[in-house]
């Protein structure tokens, strides 16, 4: 579940099944809220990178080093993983970017989840990268939406009713291109 939301205040619970999962939100909106919510419910081990400061850092294993490319191949060869990126806009263009690809292709055909947070505007700017493979899914949330615009990240149009003041972990779910209002559950 990752929060409750809709006309009837009811929870939601995401499939990841769809090939990728993209949160974009302004900073301090609730993106990495967002991201350790999603890890507290999942049945997979956990490939967490995040290389600036990040409530993520503290699952074990996180990887903060953008170089880390064996350390992050060899996470990958035992089966189905979650792979969580926050600031995903500034791993793309890492050496971490490459293999991070790599995995995209083939995550949702081995049982792999993949979910990214970054910045919605440099997100949605983006032309290469496992970023753009992933929202292609049309799947994930737009957190605390500041223009209409935020909603090309994911290929809908947002309501003006969606555009408002800073609340974190508010916003709108987007699966399969239908937008829905959504109050991210914080874990814990």
């Amino acid at each position: 579940m990752i929060g409750v939301g809709g006309d009837e205040l009811r929870p939601f619970v995401i499939d990841l099944s769809a090939g990728g999962f993209v949160i974009g939100g302004p900073a301090r909106s609730g993106r990495s809220t967002a991201l350790l919510s999603v890890a507290g419910q999942l049945d997979l081990p956990i490939v967490a990178i995040a290389p600036r400061k990040s409530p993520l850092q503290d699952l074990p294993g996180c990887i903060t080093d953008l170089t880390a490319t064996e350390q992050l191949a060899t996470r990958f060869d035992d089966g189905p993983v979650a792979v969580l990126v926050d600031d995903a806009e500034l791993v793309v263009d890492s050496p971490l970017g490459p293999v991070l690809e790599r995995f995209a292709r083939t995550a949702r055909d081995d049982g792999s989840v993949f979910v990214v947070a970054g910045t919605t505007d440099v997100l949605v700017t983006g032309y290469r990268g496992f970023v753009v493979d992933l929202r292609r899914s049309r799947c994930g949330l737009l957190l605390c939406p500041t223009s209409p615009a935020d909603g090309d990240l994911l290929g809908v149009r947002l309501a003006r009713g969606s555009i408002g003041p800073l609340h974190p972990g508010r916003g709108v779910l987007v699966e399969q291109g239908s937008p829905t209002p959504l109050q991210v559950a914080r874990s814990g």
